[in-house]
């Protein structure tokens, strides 16, 4: 399993040169929150990051934390706020644990859902946390509609650009887990050139390789148009 590697000083601290402004500061942070953690946009997503980076670094965690403590144990800004914390690599592994909470069947947060969990988990490992990657899988076992679609073009992308990693991980999983996953790997989301070198790869895969075994299982659960 992967372990958590922190972004680098440059992405992760905040300038010292400007202060919060007074006035309205709470509801102009948590609008600078909602555009970096929900926007499918990912300049609207960058811009508002910038923003929050152009204050000084502990005025923002001060002020997160006490926002985050006001709110209601329901309210989705929680999960945000924490989100928001884990790439200011602030107290990480506390707030890790309440972004893979919003992570659940049925929504425990208001106005919350599988989809948009699954893609705040998705950025955290995209920047290093490979550690997360087991609960993606398990979440591939209820998922459904936007949810599966957001699980299966992040499974495809992993599986590209780091198959030893998503295999390592993908073998520790339940068989059941497993072919929920691979069911995911479908006509929707694979290209014929990512259909290709999927299947190059898992045929690639050395006999005595520890993910032998799970890339000649994956390999046959691949339906047989990514075959030929």
């Amino acid at each position: 399993m992967g372990c958590y590697v922190p972004a680098s000083p440059g992405q992760r601290e905040v300038s010292q040169t400007t202060e919060m402004p007074s006035k309205n500061t709470d509801l102009e942070l948590i609008t600078e929150i909602e555009k970096f953690s929900g926007s499918g946009d990912s300049s609207v997503s960058d811009e508002a990051w910038k923003r929050i980076n152009s204050y000084p670094r502990q005025d923002v965690i001060d002020r997160l934390k006490r926002l985050y403590t006001s709110l209601p144990e329901d309210d989705h800004h929680r999960v945000l706020i924490a989100f928001v914390l884990c790439n200011l690599d602030e107290d990480y592994q506390t707030n890790k644990q309440v972004v893979l909470s919003s992570l659940t069947p049925k929504p425990y947060y208001k106005h919350f859902y599988g989809d948009w969990a699954a893609a705040l988990l998705i950025r955290l490992i995209q920047r290093g946390d490979k550690s997360l990657l087991p609960h993606i899988f398990a979440a591939a076992e209820w998922s459904d509609g936007a949810m599966s679609e957001e699980l299966s073009g992040f499974f495809v992308e992993e599986m590209k650009n780091e198959p030893e990693m998503f295999l390592s991980n993908l073998k520790a999983m339940p068989l059941r887990t497993r072919h929920k996953v691979y069911k995911l790997f479908d006509e929707s989301v694979l290209s014929d050139e990512d259909q290709r070198n999927i299947k190059e790869y898992l045929i690639s895969v050395p006999k005595n390789s520890a993910t032998a075994q799970i890339a000649k299982e994956m390999l046959k659960a691949l339906p047989a148009s990514h075959q030929q």
